[in-house]
């Protein structure tokens, strides 16, 4: 858990999500209309902030306008072996629904690799989730198509995990 300063809030979504900000609603909202007008952000910011100025905002709603207003670290790490290995396993033969593997970090939390469905707008891709059940899951990425991880506020023992896998793909992927 963190802890805010001062002068910033602490906002909490319906999952237990927080967001750390300095702004206010109105602050906010504000950057992501500039960020929109920039060309930064597109699709969900763009129909939030639309929805916002029509009829405006509820509290969850404001926790997503900060979100993605608030500056976030984002994480990249090549895992193209991954990603390959998930592939030939695939072409081997081995069931979509046989595709994900658990791994138990250092907290006693899971952390799961599953190769999205074919009928997946990410089709091709890994997700890098918990073992919960979506939506209730916690998201830290995905491996893309090219095979880079990429995520935001990852947390150390993640990628730490995506390392170690790295250096020995035969040992930690069952396939």
């Amino acid at each position: 858990m963190e802890y805010a300063t001062a002068n910033q809030r602490v906002l909490v979504n319906r999952k237990g999500q927080q967001v750390i900000t300095n702004y206010t609603d109105a602050e906010a909202f504000k950057v992501l209309e500039d960020q929109i007008a920039g060309g930064k952000l597109q699709g969900f910011a763009v129909d939030l902030v639309s929805k916002g100025k029509k009829y405006g905002l509820s509290e969850e709603q404001y926790w997503w306008v900060h979100r993605l207003a608030v500056p976030r670290e984002r994480e990249e790490i090549d895992c193209n072996d991954i990603l390959q290995a998930f592939l030939r396993a695939r072409s081997n033969g081995v069931k979509q629904r046989n595709m994900k593997v658990d791994y138990k970090l250092p907290d006693g939390t899971t952390l799961r690799l599953a190769l999205a469905s074919q009928r997946s707008k990410n089709a091709g891709c890994i997700y890098v989730t918990d073992d919960g059940t979506y939506p209730d899951n916690k998201y830290y990425g995905k491996i893309d198509q090219h095979g880079f991880f990429s995520g935001y506020d990852v947390p150390l023992q993640v990628s730490d995990r995506l390392h170690v896998i790295l250096e020995n793909i035969e040992a930690h992927l069952p396939w």
